[in-house]
């Protein structure tokens, strides 16, 4: 009965044996399993979609930084420009810039502006040109403004000829304001030059009054011309 029983243990633990040994995977097998999921249509599928989501990721991701780029670039632009628009408000004159005005009326009216400046400029630089000859002339003893007025004594008074052009109610303006008065005028045309003639009355002639008028009178024909 003992002998039976040990061999019917003994078998009993073979079987378990078995039934674990056949439980048991087999390693070598993975790699054709591995072929078989890579081959699955529906792996591949899913793959390619997976592939595709990153890919949009990517490309979203990227689209967003460059438009965040391109709008701190261009408030960046937007702010240099409004800076430069303030400063050159800042050199117009008020008259020219007053109001609620765009940016291309600012911008054509520093134009303008500009080139009001040069002809300034340019008309200033020849009166001092004009009036440089004029003290180099003044400054010889043998040279005066007789080139443009001379004052005479004559029988009525004081006569005095202009033989350039020159505005005539500046030119009595002038003798107004030192209290002379005019007997007469008269303006011919002498070899293509105009000449003036005024005539003052002979009590008014004074020293104090006759100081420097033929001087000034130069000067308004230099800055005239």
């Amino acid at each position: 009965m003992d002998c039976l029983s040990e061999i019917f243990s003994s078998n009993k633990i073979k079987d378990h044996d078995q039934q674990q040994l056949i439980q048991i995977p087999s390693t070598p097998c993975q790699p054709h399993h591995q072929d078989l999921a890579t081959n699955d249509p529906n792996y591949k599928r899913k793959r390619s979609i997976s592939d595709h989501k990153e890919r949009d990721s990517l490309t979203r991701k990227n689209s967003v930084q460059k438009r965040v780029l391109h709008r701190d670039v261009e408030r960046h632009r937007r702010q240099e420009m409004s800076n430069l628009c303030a400063t050159l408000r800042s050199h117009l004159p008020y008259e020219s810039i007053k109001g609620k005005r765009s940016l291309p009326d600012d911008m054509q009216e520093a134009v303008n502006y500009i080139k009001n400046l040069e002809n300034n400029i340019k008309e200033l630089e020849i009166k001092r040109k004009k009036l440089e000859d004029l003290a180099l002339c003044s400054s010889k003893e043998d040279k005066h403004f007789g080139d443009y007025v001379t004052i005479n004594l004559c029988d009525c008074g004081v006569e005095i000829l202009i033989n350039e052009k020159v505005p005539l109610s500046r030119v009595l303006e002038e003798l107004v304001k030192r209290q002379l008065n005019v007997v007469n005028c008269v303006s011919t045309k002498v070899n293509e030059r105009l000449l003036h003639r005024i005539q003052l009355e002979e009590g008014d002639v004074s020293c104090m009054r006759m100081d420097g008028l033929e001087q000034k009178l130069a000067e308004m024909i230099v800055f005239h011309s």
